[in-house]
């Protein structure tokens, strides 16, 4: 009458299957090693580094050269990022060069608000140069 052995639910009418309903896999994704991270990072540092080099270029040339040959010194780090490492790591240096552009060349200096129009022409002239030779020069 009474009896104290458990039995198991009845099975569910289809088989669990290997994945949760959302369609995500029960187990984590395998963790990679910082290496692998390293050496997706290296060709950003890279081109940070250029950027850095190309502003401290820039400071250095601009009391013997005219604002707009400065900025030819950020597309040589485009160049440079673009047949070392790539389009993607290009287009970052593309957008580092741009930013890094305003905001030490540009008037209003340290700021990145442009107050001329001629100055905002020149920042959209490099930043569709630096962006076709990127794309550019690594297609070639």
């Amino acid at each position: 009458m009474f009896s104290m052995a458990f039995s198991p639910p009845p099975p569910l009418s289809s088989p669990p299957s290997a994945e949760a309903p959302s369609g995500f896999p029960h187990s984590w994704p395998q963790r990679h090693s910082w290496s692998h991270y390293k050496l997706w990072l290296w060709p950003y540092l890279w081109s940070t580094a250029s950027v850095v080099l190309a502003t401290l270029v820039g400071i250095g040339l601009t009391g013997f050269a005219p604002l707009p040959n400065v900025s030819m010194v950020y597309l040589l780090t485009v160049v440079f990022s673009a047949v070392r490492f790539g389009i993607w790591p290009a287009l970052f240096t593309t957008a580092l060069s741009f930013l890094a552009y305003n905001f030490v060349f540009i008037d209003p200096h340290y700021s990145f608000s442009v107050t001329q129009l001629h100055e905002l022409l020149s920042l959209l002239v490099f930043l569709v140069v630096a962006v076709l030779t990127s794309t550019h020069c690594r297609s070639s």
